[in-house]
């Protein structure tokens, strides 16, 4: 199997992705979208990148191994996932809420937390594995899905154009559904109303052709331009809830998917080495950044003090996730198997 091309400036792509989720998360003003955003630049690098791992696989086996294929992801994901669980389980212990953490561990593993946010459902102190839980449901589906078609649609351009027409029906589903329920958690935390993000990332996987230089070098400006404009779009424009529902997912679409193909030709802003490292450890950037807060809000009440620090704990967290857990588990995995094409680092 031959290794998947690399595109170095993806890693500066993930490190903002993740840098608007952390402002969100801290509530930094003109940040509020951020986290909409950053999430939506995930799934759209995810199903990117994924899309062209199963084909580049397929292309020169015949086939995708898809039991080696969810290895992968588990070895990818479940480790740091796990140390995560098993330090808010030991903190919360020391204050009689194991409880808690126990009833949440269940559908974060399991990979379903998601839906139970889009019902109404408590996940605190894991609230920000719901997107995990949507990549890993793509996962399962999309790789079945694209198997099939390769099989059954040969032409390069008929897989592209039977993405497109799924993108199609999955935004119209996204506002049909809108308009039948008003319900923002089921829309924003539903699997289905976010596939049309990750599908959206296939899509230009599956492009014929895409923009090369120099029309491609402006991409990168113009996706940063939508990108900010959609952080800040609900406090900049005051819109309403439902305006925000087609603003702001259109913004992050756009904007993210610029990026990702700007990025594919280089960019020198993007390759910078530490952006470029932040984007490598964004896995455990975004799951530390949620949680420690709230671990450390069990010793300490003063919510602006921790706001203020746990953030910086948060950073070093994810340096020592990514290099004590999350590289050893993908080495571990490299010497039990051949040589494959490089995985994605999804939030």
């Amino acid at each position: 199997m031959s290794v998947a091309r690399s595109w170095p400036a993806l890693d500066g792509c993930r490190a903002l992705f993740v840098l608007a989720v952390l402002l969100a998360h801290t509530r930094i003003p003109y940040t509020h979208d951020g986290g909409e955003l950053g999430v939506t630049g995930f799934f759209v690098l995810s199903g990117f990148l994924i899309t062209r791992v199963l084909v580049r696989e397929h292309e020169s086996t015949g086939t995708i191994d898809l039991p080696s294929f969810y290895a992968r992801r588990a070895l990818r994901l479940l480790p740091a996932l796990l140390l995560l669980i098993i330090t808010a389980l030991v903190a919360y212990s020391t204050r009689g809420r194991a409880a808690m953490i126990l009833s949440g561990a269940g559908p974060t593993l399991m990979y379903s937390s998601n839906w139970l946010l889009a019902f109404h459902g408590d996940l605190e102190p894991f609230q920000q594995t719901w997107s995990l839980a949507i990549e890993e449901q793509f996962y399962l589906v999309w790789s079945t899905t694209l198997l099939a078609a390769m099989r059954w649609l040969p032409s390069p351009r008929a897989r592209w154009l039977a993405s497109l027409a799924l993108f199609g029906a999955l935004v119209a589903w996204r506002a049909a559904l809108w308009f039948a329920c008003h319900d923002p958690l089921r829309i924003y935390f539903g699997s289905d109303t976010n596939a049309m993000s990750l599908v959206f990332g296939a899509v230009i996987a599956l492009a014929p052709s895409l923009p090369q230089p120099p029309l491609s070098r402006l991409l990168i400006p113009a996706g940063l331009l939508l990108f900010a404009l959609g952080v800040m779009a609900s406090e900049l424009l005051h819109t309403t809830v439902p305006q925000n529902q087609a603003l702001i997912p259109l913004l992050a679409l756009l904007g993210s998917g610029a990026l990702v193909i700007g990025a594919l030709h280089g960019s020198t802003l993007l390759e910078l080495a530490p952006l470029r490292y932040f984007g490598r450890i964004s896995y455990g950037v975004y799951l530390w950044s949620w949680t420690l807060p709230k671990i450390i809000g069990n010793f300490d009440r003063d919510y602006q003090r921790v706001a203020s620090y746990a953030p910086w704990l948060g950073l070093l967290c994810a340096v020592a996730s990514y290099h004590l857990v999350e590289q050893r588990a993908v080495a571990l995995g490299a010497r039990t198997r051949r040589p494959t094409i490089a995985t994605t680092s999804p939030p």
